[in-house]
């Protein structure tokens, strides 16, 4: 059902003193939002996070980002530019991934146009739990699962990572 810009105000002055209704429109606001340039951008998005993440799996352990910096500059590589930038003292910090991205991505990446990586083949998407061809997605950030079952066993270490990369889609 699409609705005028006028329905909208109407329902939103009404939302005001119903936080179901408040809920299922800001639901329904998301979701209409994701048509048009917002949805081939967030494809854009997902194509280079594979192919950053495929590029990744195939590196020696060694050759691995370990650095807040390090996580930087591999994410710049595939066209994706930190709104929030690493500071120098930080730079050589060690940490995980998602350490990083709470720190740094929690403000948002841009797209970049020209970037290093930008003729590298996309892989299939593969299952983030148990790397089997994917069959399903994480409904809040995209991440890609073979099964309920392996979703349920990455959540614990997932869910810090999957609430920022939502709210970057929002």
């Amino acid at each position: 059902m699409d609705f005028s810009r006028r329905d909208l105000e109407k329902l939103r002055v009404i939302a005001e003193s119903n936080p179901d209704l408040r809920k299922t429109l800001e639901m329904y606001e998301q979701l209409t939002a994701l048509g048009g340039p917002a949805a081939r951008q967030q494809e854009e998005n997902d194509r280079r996070w594979r192919m950053m993440v495929d590029a990744e799996e195939k590196m020696a352990e060694a050759e691995k980002p370990r650095t807040m910096g390090a996580f930087r500059d591999l994410l710049k590589r595939f066209g994706f530019r930190l709104t929030t930038d690493v500071p120098k003292r930080d730079e050589n910090k060690e940490g995980h991934f998602g350490d990083f991205m709470e720190a740094y991505g929690s403000g948002g990446m841009e797209l970049m146009s020209d970037f290093e990586m930008k003729h590298a083949n996309v892989p299939k998407p593969r299952c983030d739990e148990c790397k089997k061809e994917s069959k399903m997605r994480c409904k809040q950030c995209g991440e890609h699962y073979c099964s309920r079952e392996c979703q349920l066993k990455a959540w614990p270490s997932h869910k810090k990572v999957c609430k920022l990369v939502a709210a970057q889609r929002l």
